[in-house]
């Protein structure tokens, strides 16, 4: 056998051990575990209201840490959830609110210095199954009224529906809703896992398909592939006396890098596109169906 022969064979018995060899991608929380995580969420909105096209634009950057401080019977896992700066701006018809605990002088909403404010002062525990599964939040609901007190009573149902408990919750629910049914998967094997989400009376059933694509240097590369579409049965929102509810298709795309050695969250890029309709009612103005767009990207980075 020459050379050439050789080496050839060596190649093909290599790629063939990596095609064959397995990996665990399972929930799992090495005592003492503590993590840092930075997020960056820009979601671009666009309507068409009376014939006037209106864009939104929301920038959302958050960094926390999470402290495993506990098991329990069960399976059951504990973390403290701690926040330690926030930035977010929105901008909308010539109006723009921001908030940044990194440079207060930026800030021009008062109320925000509450609302953030209160939220980078607390802590509150996430509870996870054996699976993954965010069951609770031990203390985020008494947080989150404390963090809107001070807004008037018909404006507080609003604005927790936009920035409370359940849009936290929805965020870190994605970052451990990634693992298969199976025990063990091979580089090309792909798993289904499906959704619901519901942030600012927009309900969405997600139906995702994740592929592992690579492990390298203790990373597995997760490639990710959703549709997207909204709930029939939302109940929607109310709104500056409208009541809201919406009709939105769309895809998500993107990739989930994770620590070979916990599974846990090393990085994760994603890219939704939805369009559809934004239902809108009230007495003044009766029915309107409204065109929308919404584009939003989501970085979730482990930083130390």
């Amino acid at each position: 056998m020459n050379i050439r022969t050789l080496f050839a064979a060596l190649v093909t018995i290599s790629l063939l051990s990596s095609c064959g060899k397995t990996y665990q991608i399972a929930f799992q929380v090495p005592e003492g575990m503590s993590l840092r995580y930075e997020t960056e969420n820009t979601s671009i909105s666009e309507t068409k209201v009376m014939g006037m096209d209106v864009e939104n634009v929301t920038i959302n950057n958050m960094t926390y840490r999470m402290d495993h401080i506990g098991s329990e019977p069960g399976g059951l896992e504990r973390f403290k959830m701690s926040y330690e700066d926030i930035q977010y701006e929105q901008s909308a018809m010539g109006q723009e609110m921001i908030y940044d605990s990194k440079d207060p002088s930026r800030s021009n909403n008062p109320q925000f210095d509450n609302i953030y404010g209160t939220l980078l002062e607390s802590d509150f525990e996430l509870v996870y199954n054996s699976k993954g599964g965010l069951e609770d939040a031990p203390g985020l609901s008494e947080i989150m009224d404390k963090m809107f007190a001070d807004l008037p009573a018909e404006a507080q149902e609003t604005v927790r529906a936009q920035m409370g408990d359940n849009a936290l919750l929805q965020a870190m629910k994605s970052m451990t809703y990634y693992y298969p049914q199976q025990d063990k998967v091979k580089i090309g094997d792909s798993w289904d896992i499906t959704n619901e989400i519901a942030i600012a009376g927009m309900e969405l059933i997600i139906d995702s398909k994740y592929t592992l694509m690579e492990v390298k240097d203790g990373q597995a590369k997760i490639q990710v592939t959703s549709e997207i579409d909204s709930n029939p049965d939302a109940a929607g929102m109310d709104m500056m006396g409208f009541r809201m509810s919406f009709d939105l298709q769309g895809t998500q795309e993107g990739f989930i890098y994770v620590d070979e050695s916990t599974s846990w969250l090393n990085r994760m890029e994603l890219d939704q596109q939805l369009d559809g309709f934004m239902n809108m009612s009230s007495e003044q103005t009766g029915n309107m169906k409204v065109d929308m767009k919404v584009q939003t990207q989501q970085l979730i980075q482990k930083v130390d």
